[in-house]
C-alpha cells in the first residue's frame, strides 16, 4: 500500500508470490480504461507468447468469456484435463493449449469494483507439486488487495504525468508569452524611435 510506482509494485508483489509459492514464472496483464491490455512486468515467461496473447484483436472477449463461463482461480491443468474429457469447454481452446504448454498454472482474475481489470499469470511450481485448496484461498484474498494497490499507483502515475505535461504546458506558454513581449517591447522601441525621427523632422521644416 506504500508503493506508488507501478513497476515497483509489481516487483515487489511477485518476489513475495514467487518465493511463497516456490514458483519461477509470473506475469501481469493489465486492462485500462480504454479496453487495452498490457504487460507491466513478467518474470519467467517468454515475452514473445505474452506479447502474442495481448494483440489478438479477440483477447479482450475471449477472457471475458472465459470468467463468464467460469469465474475465479482458472487452474489450467485442472481445466485442460476437463476439456480433454469432453466434461468442459472454454472460451478459447487455442488458448487453453497454449497456456498448457507454456507452463502456466493458474490464472488470477484482478477485479475493481466487480470490473475485471486485469489477470495475474503464475507458473507451475519448481516442485511439480500442484497449487492446493489452501494456496488458491490465500491468493484470492491478497488479490484483492493487490488489485487495490494496482489501481492507487495507477492513479499516482497518472496524476503525476498530468502536473508533468501542465508544467511542461506552462513552461511553453510562459516562453511564448516572453517571445510575445519582447516583440512588442521592440515595436515600442521602433515606435518611439519613429515618434522622435518624425518629430525633429517636423521641427526642421518649421
Amino acid at each position: 500500500s506504500s508503493l506508488l510506482n507501478v513497476k515497483e509494485l509489481l516487483s515487489k508483489v511477485s518476489d513475495i508470490i514467487l518465493n511463497t509459492f516456490h514458483t519461477d514464472k509470473i506475469s501481469f496483464l493489465l486492462i485500462d480504461e480504454n479496453k487495452n491490455l498490457s504487460i507491466p512486468y513478467q518474470f519467467g515467461f517468454l515475452q514473445d507468447i505474452a506479447k502474442g496473447i495481448i494483440q489478438r484483436k479477440d483477447i479482450l472477449s475471449v477472457i471475458d468469456a472465459q470468467y463468464k463461463r467460469f469465474p475465479g482461480i482458472q487452474v489450467i491443468e485442472e481445466l485442460k484435463t476437463l476439456y480433454d474429457n469432453g466434461e468442459y469447454e472454454p472460451a478459447d481452446p487455442e488458448l487453453l493449449n497454449l497456456l498448457y504448454e507454456h507452463d502456466v498454472a493458474l490464472v488470477i482474475p484482478l477485479k475493481e469494483k466487480e470490473q475485471l481489470s486485469g489477470v495475474i499469470v503464475i507458473g507451475n511450481k519448481k516442485s511439480g507439486d500442484p497449487y492446493s485448496l489452501e494456496d488458491l484461498r490465500i491468493l484470492n484474498i491478497v488479490t484483492g488487495q493487490i488489485a487495490i494497490g494496482i489501481k492507487n499507483a495507477l492513479l499516482y502515475e497518472e496524476q503525476r504525468q498530468f502536473a508533468v505535461t501542465l508544467k511542461k504546458e506552462v513552461e511553453r506558454q510562459t516562453k511564448e508569452l516572453q517571445l510575445a513581449n519582447k516583440k512588442l517591447k521592440k515595436l515600442d522601441l521602433a515606435k518611439s524611435e519613429f515618434l522622435s525621427i518624425a518629430a525633429q523632422s517636423a521641427m526642421y521644416l518649421i
